[in-house]
């Protein structure tokens, strides 16, 4: 079954442009830059690259358009998603009773762990950022 409407939710309503046309223009341009080296005998890998590139941006672009075209979507705030990131500045186990209620709320149940890889790394990687 197709949806014919899509509600997106978010910590803030969210209108962003398309990305994909001019990713195809780009790499159809290198693809037609690498053609004159279909001189050099032996398979043309660099051309069959941006081939595989363009048919893929290509697809990619028409499933947008048509997502874009054939559903209604709006855009909402999501309270939860804005407490979320409130709970980046709670400390260790508050952090976790909070995000584990929003988990509840917006039936994600590997929210809490997903939340912790991703502060964990994000975490790591500033301590370790050499501008210190």
């Amino acid at each position: 079954m197709k949806a014919a409407s899509v509600t997106l939710s978010s910590p803030m309503p969210i209108n962003t442009p398309p990305i994909t046309r001019p990713l195809v223009s780009i790499v159809a341009q290198n693809m037609i830059v690498s053609w004159p080296l279909t001189v050099i005998p032996g398979p043309n890998v660099l051309l069959f690259y941006f081939m595989f590139r363009v048919g893929g941006h290509w697809l990619s672009m028409r499933g947008a358009m048509q997502g874009r075209s054939r559903v209604t979507w709006t855009s909402q705030a999501s309270d939860a998603l804005v407490d979320v990131r409130a709970a980046l500045s709670l400390d260790g186990t508050q952090r976790q009773e909070r995000i584990s209620q929003i988990a509840e709320t917006l039936h994600l149940s590997k929210l809490p762990a997903f939340f912790e890889r991703v502060t964990l790394k994000h975490t790591t990687h500033d301590s370790t950022s050499p501008n210190d």
